[in-house]
């Protein structure tokens, strides 16, 4: 692997790692207000309202995924007039589907009312509806800016938007607002973040006035984006739809409990999603080069280390759910300690798979992606009819671990066609993964009976701790995956502290860890 390549990866895997982490760390502040200023029923009709607004997101279709995928490779062959002309077409599209779809969920809003029984989303709808619009500009920005490689700006405004939007919130709950209010605040939010992500993106874009080369159609555009729209339209449609789906299902309070298990373990999924998503601009300019070797270990180091990533995670979720709900939501919500704790499973198969998702965008295999998003569309509302009676809201938690268990297989199926000779690598890392985090569950599950909070909450410290360290003693992170890591912060600080973290590292596994 190219030192260039290591270099992209490394910083764009920590710029964005920051950025995840910064919305992370944001979203359970965030919540912890909200779910104290609303209560779990009238969280449930928020998730609601939504869901409504994601649905109509998707009416927007996934036409910025062409910038994700390409605004690097033109970058890289000097076509700044054409990369221009390219984000203002996509732009203009999705800016007058987001208008059009904004003004359906308000026209809709006293039916959808009606229909579920509940008044507060004649208001809320309406209140949601301009949020279609800002968060379609907010995607194509950051899009472009992901492209470019700009990933300190991506994190900056991440920052600047948690650090209002908390701001926003506390000031509502101190006065004792209501769920409008807060809608409102977010719209606002949401509204300056757009605005400052145009500017920044039209002070990275090349500033050649006129194309070099011909601005990609609008049927190559559509060519390469329908079968992902297919793929997004079952993702998004099914993370909304479902919660509909559910609110005729459950209550409103065990929809608050399983809306709020489920967006816990997004959050922590979203987090750990910055190390493959870093790995596309470095592997688009690759393909561009023509280096299918460099591709195929690029990929396969970054299935090893998200596979360490998603070990980390996966325990740590299961070792501190009931923290996480204390904290979080507060007593109120311990219904959902079940659900959050099988939850926990599922970054060993979703997280795991990322990099893997990562080769099918780089080679234009969209129709996998959209048949990876079918098969889990199809599978997951099909099981809660079955599981919901018996399980209630763990029923819903245990449908999403299947689903995801359902449609990594055939992942893994496809990657193994276009990498065969590093197959076999990518098995044993999951095969390691899946022993050293089932081992600490089942650990863990056994010890569950301990009284609260101690000698339980030491018991799973415990567990989380000696997780970390087999992630290590099997080789799953190295030495010089810290340093490189270190390196590219460029804070000499930092890099000592990650050289120091290194050598550790090192004699843990008793040798030096062989540079690849």
């Amino acid at each position: 692997m190219s030192q260039s390549t290591v270099r992209d990866v490394s910083r764009g895997g920590f710029y964005l790692g920051l950025e995840q982490l910064t919305m992370v760390v944001g979203g359970v502040l965030y919540s912890i207000m909200v779910l104290r200023m609303l209560g779990p029923a009238v969280y449930g009709i928020l998730m609601l309202g939504q869901a409504t607004i994601g649905l109509a997101g998707v009416l927007t279709t996934n036409v910025e995924a062409y910038l994700e995928r390409f605004v690097a490779e033109i970058d890289a062959r000097g076509h700044g007039g054409t990369l221009g002309a390219l984000v203002r077409k996509i732009l203009s599209v999705k800016g007058l589907l987001a208008i059009g779809a904004g003004i359906l969920v308000a026209a809709l809003a006293d039916p959808i009312a009606t229909a579920y029984g509940y008044r507060d989303l004649r208001r809320l709808l309406p209140a949601l509806a301009p949020l279609v619009l800002l968060e379609c500009l907010i995607l194509v920005f950051r899009y472009t800016l992901f492209g470019l490689q700009r990933f300190r700006l991506i994190w900056i405004v991440a920052v600047a938007n948690t650090i209002v939007k908390l701001t926003i919130v506390l000031i509502l709950w101190r006065l004792g607002e209501g769920v409008v209010a807060l809608v409102a605040g977010l719209v606002a939010v949401q509204g300056l973040t757009a605005a400052g992500m145009g500017i920044l993106v039209l002070r990275a874009l090349p500033s050649q006035p006129e194309p070099t080369a011909e601005v990609p159609t609008y049927r190559r555009i559509w060519k390469y984006v329908l079968p992902l729209f297919g793929a997004r339209i079952f993702f998004l449609s099914g993370q909304h739809l479902n919660k509909l789906i559910l609110g005729i299902l459950l209550s409103a309070h065990d929809l608050g409990l399983a809306a709020f298990a489920l967006m816990t373990i997004e959050r922590f999924i979203g987090l750990a999603a910055a190390v493959p998503n870093a790995l596309l601009p470095a592997l688009s300019r690759l393909r561009g080069e023509g280096k299918k070797e460099t591709i195929e270990q690029v990929v396969t180091e970054g299935f090893r280390l998200v596979g360490a990533l998603a070990v980390a995670l996966s325990a740590g979720i299961f070792c501190l759910a009931r923290e996480a709900v204390l904290i979080t939501g507060g007593p109120e919500f311990l219904g959902a300690l079940m659900a959050l704790q099988i939850l926990a499973l599922v970054p060993l198969f979703r997280t795991i798979q990322q990099p893997l998702n990562m080769s099918f965008y780089t080679y234009e295999k969209t129709r996998v992606v959209f048949w990876l998003a079918a098969l889990k569309f199809a599978v997951e509302p099909l099981l809660y009819p079955v599981l919901i009676p018996s399980l209630g809201v763990s029923g819903v938690a245990l449908a999403s671990l299947l689903s995801s268990v359902v449609v990594f297989g055939p992942a893994i199926r496809v990657a193994a066609g276009l990498f065969p000779s590093t197959a076999a690598n990518r098995r044993r890392t999951f095969v390691l993964a899946w022993v050293v985090g089932g081992a600490v569950m089942a650990v863990g599950w056994a010890f569950r009976g301990l009284d609260e909070p101690w000698p339980s909450l030491a018991v799973r410290i415990l567990l989380l701790v000696l997780a970390l360290f087999a992630v290590i003693a099997v080789r799953m992170v190295s030495g010089n995956d810290l340093r490189r890591f270190g390196e590219a912060t460029h804070r000499p600080r930092v890099e000592a502290l990650f050289r120091r973290l290194a050598g550790a590292v090192d004699r843990i596994q008793a040798r030096p860890y062989p540079v690849r």
